[in-house]
């Protein structure tokens, strides 16, 4: 009776290091889409890096009528282990889609449907690109001033 206990827990255990092992083994697990307010057939769609690592890499794509309008990009890093978009919120002014983080006023992300500019864009020796990613902001803080950068 001892010996088929240890018998089932020994397997029961490689059972559940074997699924921890394989899905470490991808890339990536998606976190979830996030659904612009009013815009039904735009979302932001979130994944997230599997890493044994304090910090795992946030990635986003901006996806619009079924197309993929922006392929994925570096969002930010995280300590927490997503696998729920909850965390976000989507939202926009004109054609200007912006995503927050934790709350409806902290903005992480922002994609101009017309010009296709972004933010993050990380290449901050590029000064027109720093430039158009500070025009972005200040014309979504134009119309809702409350809003804060995250970065």
């Amino acid at each position: 009776m001892k010996k088929t206990f240890i018998i089932l827990t020994i397997i029961s255990t490689l059972t559940w290091l074997g699924i921890i092992i394989y899905k470490q083994t991808l890339p990536y697990h998606e976190v979830g889409k996030v659904y612009v307010k009013n815009l039904s057939k735009t979302y932001f769609e979130i994944r997230q890096e599997n890493e044994f690592d304090s910090s795992t890499a946030l990635d986003y794509k901006v996806v619009s009528n079924g197309k993929e309008i922006q392929d994925w990009k570096f969002l930010m890093g995280t300590h927490d282990y997503l696998d729920n978009p909850k965390v976000f919120n989507a939202n926009s002014i004109d054609s200007v889609l912006y995503l927050t983080w934790c709350d409806t006023i902290s903005v992480c992300a922002i994609y101009n449907l017309k010009t296709k500019h972004k933010y993050p864009n990380w290449d901050y020796s590029n000064k027109t690109q720093v430039k158009k990613t500070k025009d972005l902001f200040k014309a979504l803080q134009k119309r809702k001033p409350y809003l804060k950068k995250l970065w």
